[in-house]
């Protein structure tokens, strides 16, 4: 099946998934590489498989509470060294 942002979240609590806010979703698709690539795109209307959307967000870590901005900053403390 194809899916678009607007109909993930539906499609993720129907599979049984935590509900997603569409720009929740579209930050993960734009900041998170492991994001399925899109199958068709035209404006600014992008199309997705759901197979491999529901299989990322069944397969992604959750890391609450992690402070991903002093993870940045320890990268870049490593590099000056």
């Amino acid at each position: 099946m194809i899916c678009s942002i607007p109909e993930i979240p539906d499609l993720m609590a129907a599979a049984g998934l935590p509900r997603l806010t569409p720009a929740r979703i579209r930050q993960i698709a734009k900041d998170d590489d492991a994001f399925p690539e899109t199958i068709w795109e035209r404006g600014r209307v992008r199309l997705w498989l759901w197979a491999e959307v529901e299989c990322f967000f069944r397969e992604r870590k959750l890391t609450p509470g992690a402070r991903t901005d002093l993870h940045e900053r320890r990268q870049g403390d490593d590099a000056k060294k």
